[in-house]
Order: structure tokens, then sequence, then C-alpha cells
């Protein structure tokens, strides 16, 4: 397609264009005018107030507590090969079998779980 710039920018082109453009630029600067919030002159001396907030001052270090040595303390122990509440227990000289584990004493009661050697218990109920 061939255009021929002459024929299409003649006088009466260019006029309209920058009519246009100037009608636009007056109606957009328009619009702004009348859509603005009004301005209010009579603000008179309006100070500003000023909040001065002091730095915050560091917390004091809290003082050493002194904490026990556990090994100094100690812990009480039952005595080797006693079975107590609150001592821990291990599983050994089944032969591989395991340790049944019953609800209560006797071999009639339920049967919980099966211990398997080397495991380690805590008793937490018993005689």
């Amino acid at each position: 397609m061939n255009l021929d710039l002459r024929r299409l920018l003649t006088l009466p082109v260019i006029l309209s264009a920058s009519g246009l453009a100037c009608l636009l630029t007056l109606v957009t600067l328009a619009w702004f005018g009348f859509s603005a919030s009004p301005q209010n002159p009579d603000l008179g001396f309006a100070p500003a107030d000023l909040t001065l907030i002091p730095a915050p001052t560091s917390t004091p270090p809290p003082a050493p507590t002194l904490t026990p040595d556990p090994l100094q303390v100690g812990t009480p122990t039952a005595p080797a090969g006693t079975i107590a509440v609150g001592v821990y227990v291990q599983i050994t000289g089944t032969g591989g079998d395991g340790l049944r584990l019953r609800s209560a004493p006797g071999l009639t009661s339920e049967l919980l779980f099966l211990g398997e050697d080397a495991e380690v218990f805590l008793v937490r109920d018993g005689p």
C-alpha cells in the first residue's frame, strides 16, 4: 500500500488536528478545575504540635541464679536388682522369646505387648 503524505497532511487536516488537541486540553483542565476540592484560605495560624518521646532505657541484666550441679546433688536411686516405682528396668535373659507384659499380675490377665531383650522401661505403677 503506497501512502502519499502530501495528500494526507493538508492544511485543513493539520488545523483540525491542532484544534481538536486544544479543545481536549481545555476540557481536561476544566474538568480538573471543577472536580478539585475547594481550598479553604481561612486557616490562619496553625501551629504544629511536637511531642518528644524519650528514648527507651536499657533494662538491667538479671542477677545470675545459682544452678545446682546434678552430679553434686545426686539423684536417689534404688539399690541394684530392686524393682520399684520410678526405676528403669531392662529386659534380659529371655533367650530371644521376649517377656509378656500384662495388664495385671497372673497368667490369665490381658496381654498388652511383648517386650524384647535389651528394651528399657520405666516402672510407673505396681506393688
